[in-house]
């Protein structure tokens, strides 16, 4: 548990960090002073996340956080009362290390896109 929770704050911090560098950038480079469709090419503002090769603390979380369910698929499993948390925590592991295999292999098969090329004006 204590684990999980560590991954959780560590993904929060994450998210606030990376949305606050967004809002510096946006601050610096005041694109919407002369918003139109045609007066910005919006190419030069996305901002794509870059997946390291390098082990990060991230990796090691991600990892501690796969071990932390296999633990609870094991625990769950041999309490005998296991239906809901043994399911969620099989889940979680399929879920974590899909995820963790596709960002330290670079595989690609989940690629951020940003939400005005998700969804397009009608």
């Amino acid at each position: 548990m204590t684990i999980g929770l560590g991954t959780d704050v560590w993904g929060m911090y994450k998210t606030v960090e990376t949305c606050l560098d967004q809002l510096d950038y946006s601050k610096a480079n005041p694109w919407l002073d002369d918003f139109s469709e045609y007066a910005v090419d919006t190419k030069e503002f996305q901002q794509k996340p870059v997946v390291s090769a390098e082990f990060e603390i991230g990796d090691g979380l991600a990892i501690f956080g796969i071990g932390s369910a296999i633990f609870g698929i094991y625990s769950n499993y041999t309490s005998e009362f296991y239906y809901y948390f043994l399911g969620r925590s099989i889940a979680i592991v399929v879920a974590r290390s899909f995820t963790f295999i596709d960002d330290m292999f670079e595989l690609d098969v989940i690629t951020p896109m940003p939400a005005w090329e998700r969804y397009p004006k009608a």
